[in-house]
């Protein structure tokens, strides 16, 4: 099961020290790993994207397509935000697994020992 994301302070992780990956219209950033024993998602979706109604379905389809992935142990313990691009409205919901797959796997090449370590310059 993925948890949501809800807390401030986890969002401003996505911030500081993240790691990013991008494959087609989605992009994954990975915050360092805390204390969580299962993965957590947000979602960041522009309302360039489509109206409210494109835009949650594009959320359901990839929340779906993530929790087919952690059943599969893609996702490791640790919080993620999905950015969703303006031309993730064409794409089938396989294609959207795919692009979620493909930038998760990109992130799993990098070693948490990789994450940057440079001050947060959106800190107040």
């Amino acid at each position: 099961m993925i948890d949501r994301i809800h807390e401030r302070a986890v969002f401003r992780e996505f911030g500081r020290g993240a790691v990013r990956s991008r494959s087609g219209p989605l992009t994954v950033v990975r915050a360092s790993p805390t204390g969580r024993a299962r993965p957590a998602l947000a979602f960041a979706i522009s309302r360039k994207v489509g109206n409210a109604v494109v835009r949650n379905r594009l959320r359901r389809q990839i929340r779906h397509a993530a929790v087919q992935l952690e059943q599969a142990n893609v996702f490791e313990s640790a919080p993620y935000l999905v950015i969703v691009h303006p031309p993730a409205v064409g794409c089938s919901m396989k294609e959207l697994s795919s692009y979620l797959q493909d930038a998760l796997s990109k992130q799993a090449s990098i070693g948490i020992s990789d994450f940057r370590t440079e001050p947060d310059r959106f800190e107040r």
